[in-house]
């Protein structure tokens, strides 16, 4: 019921409710066109799938991993350190092999049942399709957080290392550097392992290097279609349909227009004098388009 005390308010939730409608049938309008053409075959999942499997597949990270160990490119490796990191992601792949046997995610069923979401909405079927990429990319996720962790160990014991050089040293408590004094086997100790540390840090970091990048590649593409997604959800289309004689909410300015009596229909009553006229100007549709652009370069909460 429209509020005649407070006519701006009912306007804006109407508007509010309109975008949210018009977003609703473009949403289903979207996933429905999906459908048909995963339908006649024109976008084909298992294709995708299939050549998906060959950049996250277990037999492709065991293969790169394998090329690591041979020492590429000329990188020196330091062999025992790099056969110990291997055996554990070669456990990570295999226990999620058996992972997958015992719970297949890339068959038909799975695939055509992401296949008929769309008909719930292009949103809906995007939601979908970034949950399946995030379960079926797991294991990659897991060896990139594991490097990401030894790799962090390593800058922290190196930087304590560095400072035990510098007779200083971390204070927990006081989250700042205080100065320290070490005896000779202290600091002899220290050399050592910093030392040891030193050696084994390329072939960690060649390791975080391979991974983090096939982990960033997959992170990209997931944001991406979460940034679609959210495009679909929030993107105010209605905009586009707003007549201008309708519009009395979203408004581009004021302008004052000078009329004599008579030659305006509602003046005719009045007196004889010269009157300002107060109006909305019009919203043209070049004003939709920036106005459209300008909700993306200022809505900070699009992630």
């Amino acid at each position: 019921m429209k509020n005649k005390q407070n006519p701006s308010e009912y306007y804006k939730y109407r508007e509010i409710l309109l975008i949210r409608i018009i977003n609703l049938i473009i949403d289903i309008f979207l996933g429905f066109l999906i459908f048909l053409l995963l339908y006649f075959n024109v976008i084909n999942l298992h294709y995708i799938s299939e050549k998906a499997q060959i950049f996250y597949g277990t037999s492709t990270l065991t293969s790169i991993l394998g090329t690591l160990l041979q020492n590429p490119l000329g990188f020196k490796l330091n062999n025992n350190f790099t056969s110990f990191i291997g055996s554990i992601l070669v456990s990570i792949l295999d226990k999620w092999d058996l992972f997958t046997n015992t719970i297949p995610v890339n068959n038909s069923t799975v695939l055509n049942f992401v296949g008929y979401t769309s008909l719930l909405g292009f949103s809906f079927f995007l939601s979908f399709v970034i949950d399946y990429l995030r379960f079926v990319t797991a294991h990659v996720t897991i060896i990139y957080l594991f490097l990401k962790k030894i790799c962090t160990l390593f800058h922290k014991n190196m930087y304590s290392l560095y400072l035990l050089f510098n007779g200083k040293k971390w204070n927990i408590l006081k989250l700042r550097v205080d100065t320290n004094y070490y005896s000779n086997e202290e600091v002899l100790l220290g050399t050592i392992l910093f030392t040891i540390l030193i050696f084994l840090y390329p072939t960690i970091f060649v390791l975080v290097l391979v991974f983090g990048l096939i982990y960033l590649i997959i992170n990209r593409i997931i944001y991406l279609l979460c940034v679609m997604e959210k495009i679909i959800l929030y993107t105010p289309f209605y905009i586009f349909f707003i007549q201008p004689n309708c519009n009395k909410y979203i408004s581009k300015g004021f302008k004052f227009t000078k009329y004599e009596v008579g030659e305006h229909e509602l003046l005719k009553r009045y007196p004889t004098n010269s009157y300002l006229l107060l109006e909305n100007i019009h919203f043209l549709f070049f004003d939709k388009i920036k106005l459209f652009i300008n909700i993306f370069l200022y809505f900070k909460n699009l992630e």
